[in-house]
């Protein structure tokens, strides 16, 4: 399967427009792939200010554990996250308390 879509960097000041996509100073966006043979595109990655980030391959190993942010997950995600993982909450029903259980069994 081919991918078609890339993600690009913008390394510089402004804000890069491509088509309907904005590339915001700084920030990651996946645009489609026929884009990196567009000659502003071109030159900005051979002058450095778009960076092509490396995707990963099918080979790469799926995300652990330690990719997932927990903290930004509400009561319920957190709940069937322990549950999954096989972590007794206590009783707890307070994210910080089901948080620090969770934490504390890792």
């Amino acid at each position: 399967m081919e991918i078609l879509r890339v993600t690009l960097v913008n390394n510089q000041p402004r804000v890069w427009c491509l088509g309907d996509t904005d590339l915001i100073p700084g920030q990651k966006r996946r645009v489609a792939k026929e884009y990196l043979t567009h000659p502003d595109v071109k030159d900005g990655l051979e002058k450095g200010h778009l960076t092509l980030v490396e995707e990963p391959t099918e080979e790469a190993p799926a995300a652990t554990d330690e990719t997932i942010d927990i903290d930004g997950m509400t009561v319920d995600k957190l709940k069937a996250y322990a549950a999954e993982k096989g972590i007794d909450l206590g009783g707890a029903t307070l994210k910080a308390d089901i948080l620090a259980a969770i934490k504390g069994h890792e």
